[in-house]
C-alpha cells in the first residue's frame, strides 16, 4: 500500500492504513491497533496539524475532548479509546473507535442510486429514516445530560456542535454522535469565556448565539434543525452572510412546517416545531422525552419497531457495497 508525502506510516503505537478526513484543526487516519497472535482492531485517529500541537490552547482542547468523551460510555457516542501528546515530536492525537459508515453530510450528498448529487445538491430522507437518525441522537444526548461524575454530580455536557459532520450512520445503521470538541462539561482545562460563540451558525440555538450559558435543550434544538434538514434535504435558515443568518435564527423567520414539509405527518410537525421553540421553556424537556414521542411516532405511524433496519436499507441503497469494501481493506491490511 503506497502513502502519501503527508500520509504518516504511523501515528504513536497505531500503524495508518489512509487518510479519512482533513480539517483545519486535524486530520483523522483509519489505523490499526495490532497484538499478539494477530491481534488487530481498526481505529481513528485525530491527530492536530504540526503547527497546532505546539499551541497549548489546542492541545488543551484536545484533552478537554479526551476527558469529555471518556466519561461517556453510551452506544450512540463514538468512544474514545486514547489521548496522547508528544511534546518532543510536536504530537496530539486522539484514538476513537472506528465507525465504518459515513457522516450525515456524505448521506444527504448521495441519493438512492448510490449517485452522487451536483455542487450543493442534498437528497432527503424518509419520515422514518429521519426519524431513526434523530432517536439515536436524542438517547446520545439524553445520557450525556445525565451522565455523572464519581461524586456523583452531573457533568453538564452539552455539545454545542450537533451539526451533519457531527452525525455518523454505520453500515450496520447504528447512529453514532462524534466530536465533543468543543462540548460544555464540568471537567473542562479550556473555558469558554461569556459572549464568545463557538459552533456552526446555522445549527445554533438563539441562545448560544447570544453567547448565554447553555442547557441540554439547546442541543435539543440543534438536533431540530438537523432532523427539518433530514426530512427536507435544505437548510432550515439560509442567509448571504453571517450576520443575516444569525438574525434569522434569533427570529425563529421561517416558512410555516406543514408548507415546507408536506408530506410530514402532523404528529412529527408538532414534535418539531416544539423542538424549535425560540423560548427555551417550551422545547421539548429532555432528550428522553424527545425519543420516547419519536419512537412512538415510528411504531404507531410507520410500523417500524427496529429503528436500525430503514437505515441499514437507506445505506446500502446509498452507498452499495462501501461497508464489505472496508472489510476488505481491513483484511488486506491484516494480511
Amino acid at each position: 500500500m503506497s502513502f502519501s508525502a503527508s500520509t504518516p506510516t504511523r501515528i504513536g503505537r497505531y500503524r495508518i492504513i489512509r487518510r479519512l478526513a482533513s480539517g483545519g484543526l486535524a486530520e483523522v487516519y483509519l489505523g490499526v491497533s495490532e497484538g499478539p497472535d494477530g491481534f488487530i482492531k481498526p481505529v481513528a485517529i485525530k491527530r492536530l496539524h504540526s503547527y497546532f500541537a505546539e499551541n497549548t490552547s489546542f492541545i488543551n482542547m484536545l484533552a478537554d475532548e479526551a476527558r469529555v468523551t471518556a466519561r461517556l460510555d453510551h452506544a450512540h457516542i463514538a468512544q474514545v479509546l486514547e489521548f496522547n501528546y508528544d511534546e518532543a515530536n510536536g504530537e496530539g492525537f486522539l484514538v476513537y473507535e472506528f465507525v465504518p459508515g459515513r457522516t450525515l453530510s456524505q448521506l444527504l450528498r448521495q441519493d438512492d442510486r448510490g449517485l452522487k448529487g451536483g455542487r450543493g445538491e442534498r437528497f432527503a430522507l424518509s419520515e422514518p429514516e429521519a426519524i431513526a437518525v434523530t432517536l439515536g441522537c436524542a438517547r446520545a444526548l439524553h445520557y450525556a445530560a445525565q451522565r455523572v461524575d464519581n461524586r456523583g454530580e452531573k457533568l453538564g455536557v452539552v455539545h454545542r456542535d450537533l451539526s451533519p459532520p457531527n452525525i455518523m450512520v454505520s453500515f450496520s445503521g447504528m447512529v453514532k454522535v462524534i466530536d465533543f470538541g468543543i462540548a460544555q462539561a464540568k471537567h473542562r482545562i479550556e473555558r469558554t469565556e461569556t459572549g464568545v460563540v463557538k459552533g456552526k451558525f446555522r445549527y445554533m440555538s438563539p441562545e448560544q448565539l447570544r453567547g448565554e450559558e447553555l442547557t441540554h435543550r439547546s442541543d435539543l434544538y440543534s438536533l431540530g434543525v438537523v432532523l427539518f434538514e433530514l426530512l427536507s434535504g435544505v437548510a432550515l435558515f439560509q442567509a448571504e452572510d453571517d450576520m443575516a443568518l444569525m438574525a434569522k435564527v434569533q427570529s425563529g423567520a421561517r416558512a410555516p412546517f406543514a408548507e415546507s414539509l408536506p408530506e410530514t405527518s402532523p404528529e412529527l410537525i408538532a414534535l418539531l416545531e416544539q423542538l424549535l421553540e425560540i423560548q427555551l421553556l417550551n422545547r421539548v424537556q429532555s432528550g428522553a422525552e424527545l425519543g420516547q414521542r419519536l419512537q412512538q411516532i415510528l411504531i404507531q405511524t410507520h410500523q417500524v419497531f427496529d429503528p436500525e433496519q430503514p437505515l441499514l436499507d437507506l445505506m446500502n441503497r446509498r452507498f452499495p457495497g462501501a461497508g464489505s469494501a472496508i472489510e476488505q481493506e481491513l483484511s488486506l491490511s491484516d494480511a
